[in-house]
């Protein structure tokens, strides 16, 4: 199934370079096809994951991530959740788990337990965004870093990190097993390579 999966994600960016216009607005084909891809790793673990986001640095600046695409989540979230990766130390508390991922370019897994009535994170860093009281949208969330070749680089082996590809899910251990880490590493690979084909095409 994991195999079937990767094979579908890779057509996806097939069909998607061989309709690829020169010269043109790529924004939203790319967004349809990082999409699709979400859609497709959301498949791998079944009815157990929920939602799914990658988040990249805005423009012009690049001190914060910010969802840019998104599969089951509220245009609310979307809007509002943003995490801070700038040089100010005084601003990390701002970083949340994405932005350190982002940062120490590590994948990063959460779990959110209830402990004497209050929901907690066991993940340094997290920034709750509703009262620790009420339950909470997932019960664990991954995120891991979109890491590929860098861009223009000399070195052949030199690497940069696009973004960050997220997923919440209600069950706990979900991201925990080797195999998730593996499936999650190939998904990020492969966003990270049709994020590098999107600033090479012309």
């Amino acid at each position: 199934m994991t195999a079937n999966n990767i094979l579908e994600l890779d057509d996806s960016m097939t069909r998607l370079f061989a309709s690829w216009l020169p010269k043109g607005d790529h924004t939203q084909q790319m967004k349809d096809l990082l999409e699709e891809l979400l859609r497709d790793a959301c498949r791998e673990f079944g009815r157990y994951v929920q939602r799914a986001s990658i988040m990249l640095p805005d423009k012009p600046d690049g001190e914060y991530l910010r969802i840019w695409v998104s599969d089951g989540m509220p245009k609310e979230a979307v809007d509002r959740l943003k995490f801070y990766i700038g040089p100010d130390k005084q601003q990390e508390i701002a970083q949340g788990v994405a932005g350190r991922a982002y940062v120490q370019q590590e994948t990063k897994i959460a779990h959110i337990t209830q402990v004497k009535g209050v929901w907690q994170c066991d993940c340094p860093g997290f920034i709750r965004f509703t009262s620790n009281k009420h339950a909470p949208a997932y019960h664990t969330f991954v995120c891991v870093p979109i890491i590929g070749p860098a861009l223009g680089s000399a070195r052949h082996h030199s690497t940069s990190c696009f973004g960050i590809v997220c997923f919440d899910s209600l069950y706990e251990n979900i991201f925990d097993s080797n195999h998730a880490r593996n499936v999650l590493r190939i998904f990020a690979r492969r966003i990270a390579f049709a994020l590098a084909m999107n600033e090479l095409l012309p």
